[in-house]
């Protein structure tokens, strides 16, 4: 690659993970999307916490049972995909992350929404397809933009 501040979005392996996201953000700190799906990740890696400038990130069809702090680093995080992981409730970092607009947490085994959901002014679509959840378990603001 002749230059490097061309890198927009990467792809990486479930092994190469944590290496490739150190070099990824020697290469392009500024990255904006990161494609992490489908890649049998039990947790999210601790590098993406290095990359404050992400605007969208998929951790589609892993194997997460949370999403633990490496999030929490990413407040300029406008779409959020985790579909179709192991997660049992809504992991406490989502509602610290304010600037998300769209959250996919689809086909997980999520109950009920946490009330801190309710501080996510930003929210525009929130998809909840394929959780054991009914809009009764939904606090009434974010009924309106929620997708069961």
């Amino acid at each position: 690659m002749k230059q490097t501040e061309q890198i927009t979005e990467v792809l990486l392996a479930p092994w190469e993970a944590e290496r490739v996201l150190s070099l990824m953000h020697q290469c392009a700190p500024d990255l904006k999307s990161l494609d992490l799906s489908c890649r049998a990740l039990l947790e999210a890696p601790l590098g993406l916490a290095r990359f404050a400038d992400l605007e969208t990130l998929d951790l589609s069809h892993n194997q997460l049972e949370d999403l633990g702090r490496p999030l929490l680093n990413l407040q300029r995080l406008r779409a959020l995909a985790v579909r179709d992981n192991q997660l049992s409730e809504v992991p406490p970092v989502i509602p610290q992350l304010r600037s998300l607009e769209l959250l996919d947490l689809g086909d997980n085994r999520i109950r009920a929404l946490p009330a801190e959901m309710l501080a996510m002014q930003r929210l525009r679509r929130l998809d909840l397809r394929g959780n054991p959840i009914t809009m009764d378990n939904v606090p009434e603001p974010l009924r309106a933009v929620t997708v069961l």
